[in-house]
C-alpha cells in the first residue's frame, strides 16, 4: 500500500479474491516477470487466472497465500506484504491505511 502503510479491508457485499506474498518474497516472482508471456498483459483476471498458477508452479517454496473475502470479514495487511484483489462480484467494502512504529525502518 502507499508509502509502506497496513491497511484494513471490511467487506460489507459481495466477494473479493486476494492474494498475499510475504515481505521479502522478490518483486520479479509476485509481478511474474519470467512467467508472463508476450502475447498477455498483467490485467487483475489474467494475472489471477494464468500468472499466480504459474507462480506457484515455478516457485514451489514461496508462500502464496490465496482466498475468497466474504460479508463481514475483514482483512488486515501488513506493510511490506505484497498482494492483489480483484472483485467477484458487485462489491461495497471499507478501507483504511494506517502507519504506525511497524511501518518505518
Amino acid at each position: 500500500d502507499p508509502l509502506g502503510t497496513s491497511a484494513w479491508n471490511t467487506v460489507v457485499r459481495g466477494r473479493k479474491l486476494w492474494v498475499l506474498f510475504p515481505p521479502g518474497t522478490p518483486k520479479s516472482v509476485v509481478k511474474a516477470k519470467y512467467e508472463i508471456k508476450s502475447h498477455e498483459d498483467d490485467e487483475a483476471t489474467n494475472y489471477f487466472i494464468d500468472l499466480i498458477p504459474r507462480v506457484k508452479a515455478a516457485y514451489p517454496d514461496v508462500d502464496v497465500y490465496q482466498f475468497i473475502q466474504y460479508p463481514g470479514e475483514t482483512l488486515f495487511v501488513p506493510g511490506g506484504w505484497w498482494h492483489a484483489v480483484v472483485n467477484l462480484d458487485d462489491t461495497i467494502a471499507v478501507t483504511q491505511n494506517f502507519c504506525n512504529r511497524a511501518n518505518f525502518e
